[in-house]
Parts: structure tokens; sequence; C-alpha cells
């Protein structure tokens, strides 16, 4: 059995530069553009993970109706976040409102996004060709580190006064 790595990281991602690939509509005024999505995502890379919601946290996303689950290929370390996300690096985007982005590199220190899709209210396929990611490494809330730090403390402060009353 694998042993894994857990990844846990914050993303922000900004797509813009829209152009029309194909089907549908072609009229931009009803592209959304920037196209702007943070989230969080958490997982053991030691194996391909299939489309699924566990560990994502969407914290904001300006696309429309949007749904948004992941998927990882871990031999090519890659994450696809989209509508229909699948792990040999696609996605799946039949209907109005899907979209779907790349991240490259996913668990190391100079993670990319390559490709950000999406697909307009009459079908539409729109391709950005600026994209820019930014990411942080996941830390604890300063709630769980207060409350670690008062709990260590109370340790101590035990272990002093039963050191004193030996």
């Amino acid at each position: 059995m694998a042993q894994g790595t857990l990844i846990s990281r914050s993303f922000d991602i900004t797509a813009a530069d829209f152009r029309f690939t194909n089907f549908g509509d072609d009229d931009p005024s009803v592209v959304v553009s920037p196209a702007r999505i943070r989230f969080s995502v958490s997982f053991d890379d030691s194996a391909d993970i299939d489309a699924t919601t566990t560990g994502l946290v969407i914290d904001s996303f300006n696309l429309p109706n949007y749904s948004a689950r992941y998927a990882y290929n871990s031999a090519s370390d890659f994450l696809v976040v989209a509508t229909n996300p699948f792990a040999n690096k696609s996605c799946y985007h039949p209907n109005p409102y899907d979209f779907c982005f790349f991240v490259d590199d996913v668990g190391s220190s100079n993670p990319v996004a390559t490709l950000f899709v999406q697909t307009t209210s009459k079908g539409g396929v729109w391709s950005a060709r600026a994209i820019r990611l930014t990411w942080t490494s996941r830390v604890p809330e300063p709630a769980t580190l207060t409350l670690m730090g008062l709990g260590l403390a109370g340790i101590g402060y035990r272990r002093h006064r039963s050191m004193k009353t030996a």
C-alpha cells in the first residue's frame, strides 16, 4: 500500500481574456470575465481520486449556478476542479454554467493553473487566455491555536504544581 502525503492547500484562481472555443452562443457579453474562485482542498495524494466534494471547500466563486467537484491524478500530480471532472485530466461540460480548470503540480512548491473553461447560459464554450493562481498551505484557525496554547499552558502548570508538592 502506497504511503501518501496529505495535500491541504488554499487556492485563488482568476481567469480572464476568454475566447470563444466552440458550440452554442459566441456572444462575449454572456461570459463572466474575470472568473474568480477561492477554494481550499485537502486529500491524500497516494492514489487517484474520482470526482468528489470530500475535502473541497468553496470560499467564493463568481460564476452563476455552479456546482463543483474535484478529481486528482496521483501519477501526474494534477487536480481538476469542474462541474464534471475526471482524473485523466479532462472534464465534461455539456450544460449551461459548467466550468473546468486544471492545476498542475498541485503538491509541489510551484502549482500552476493551465486551463480555465466556462460554458455560458446558451452552451457556448469559452477558454481563458490569462490565468493567475496564488496558493497557501492551509493552517489551523487562530481559535484552534489559542485552545492548543491554553491546553499546553494548563499541562505545564499541572506538572509544575505536581513537582512542587512532591
